[in-house]
C-alpha cells in the first residue's frame, strides 16, 4: 500500500484516540514516513503549534490541506555535525 501523504505537505490533524485533543486540528508538515506494514503508515509530523517538535501519528490521525512547503522553508541552510560516542551511543552537536 502507498502512503497518503508527500513529505512536505501540510496536513492537519483530527480529533481521535491518538493523540491528546490540545493538538486537534493543528496544522503541521510532513517530515518523515514509515511503513508499518498491515499497520499502515506512520508520519513524523512538525507541528507549528508545539515548538516545531515532531509527532510521530497514524495516517488516520491527519487531513491533507491539499498544498506542500518547500524544504528550504523548514530548515536553515547551515548544516551542523553530530558526534556519536560509540561507547554510550550518545550524540552531540560537533563544533
Amino acid at each position: 500500500m502507498n502512503p497518503i501523504f508527500d513529505f512536505y505537505e501540510v496536513v492537519r490533524v483530527v480529533p481521535n484516540d491518538v493523540v491528546p485533543d490540545g493538538l486537534w486540528e493543528t496544522l503541521g508538515v510532513v517530515v518523515g514516513r514509515s511503513d508499518r506494514g498491515p499497520l499502515g503508515w506512520e508520519y513524523a509530523v512538525q507541528l507549528v503549534c508545539d515548538d516545531n517538535q515532531c509527532w510521530q501519528l497514524p495516517e488516520g490521525a491527519l487531513r491533507s490541506e491539499g498544498r506542500k512547503v518547500l524544504k528550504e522553508d523548514l530548515y536553515e541552510q547551515d548544516p551542523i555535525r553530530v558526534v556519536v560516542d560509540p561507547y554510550t551511543g550518545v550524540g552531540s552537536v560537533k563544533k
